[in-house]
């Protein structure tokens, strides 16, 4: 298959890359600017230096493809324009050809939920409350097999959000972690490796309704977690990251 990959050269991006390439795709990798055409190159993928907020442009590199991935993200108070607005070419260039769109989202839009399923309501905190109704778009678009991955909070390969989240907190005297919440909360997680496999086989259909591991899935909604992780003030160092 011929796979569009946005967020190539970040941490989902890139290990999504590693397991295109590793199944015999042509990836063509939606980059910013020549330096990541470069090292998308250097992988073996075919770079298109595009601007994910022109969305005819998008949709013009899409149409040339299988499917797509998306999982290029600012992570900051911009990331819904940027979603929107590569949701809005894959809808253009993939309707009414069933060609598959898969998008990463965050568990974060449960909220504070202690069992979380597919079925589970959302509730999401105002930080991430934007990402429900791009969602929803894609799960409801006609014409095309919109899938979005709820995914746990990836870690591994010594990068991931946990590393920034928790090392680069505040500590207090005693050098204990200063935290939000009470420091009970348990946290899904998941490997940044599984969640590429599972990218990859999305892809290519290879998944349908039923249960992999920590897989939740059904109807192109799909909630992937691993185990929780407790993290305190106390025990934060002894997790090797």
């Amino acid at each position: 298959m011929n796979i569009a990959l946005t967020g190539s050269t970040g941490f989902v991006g890139s290990h999504i890359l590693t397991e295109l390439l590793k199944h015999g795709h042509d990836v063509i990798a939606l980059v910013r600017n020549d330096a990541q055409a470069e090292v998308v190159a250097a992988r073996g993928a075919t770079p298109a230096v595009v601007d994910l907020y022109d969305t005819p442009a998008v949709a013009r590199v899409l149409a040339g493809t299988d499917g797509a991935i998306h999982t290029a993200s600012p992570g900051d108070e911009t990331s819904a324009n940027l979603d929107s607005a590569v949701v809005d070419a894959a809808l253009e260039a993939f309707a009414g050809t069933g060609k598959p769109y898969l998008h990463i989202s965050g568990i974060w839009v449960y909220g504070n939920n202690s069992f979380i399923t597919e079925d589970s309501p959302h509730d999401a905190p105002a930080l991430v409350a934007w990402k429900q109704p791009i969602d929803r778009r894609i799960l409801d678009a006609e014409g095309l097999r919109g899938v979005v991955i709820v995914a746990g909070v990836a870690y591994g390969d010594g990068g991931g959000a946990l590393p920034g989240l928790l090392l680069s907190s505040p500590r207090d005297e005693a050098g204990n972690l200063i935290m939000f919440g009470s420091g009970q909360q348990h946290w899904p997680t998941v490997h940044v490796a599984d969640l590429a496999r599972k990218g990859q086989m999305k892809s290519e259909g290879n998944i349908r309704a039923g249960r992999l591991g920590d897989i939740q899935v059904r109807d192109g909604h799909e909630v992937l977690l691993g185990p929780p992780m407790k993290f305190t003030a106390a025990n934060i160092d002894q997790y090797d990251f």
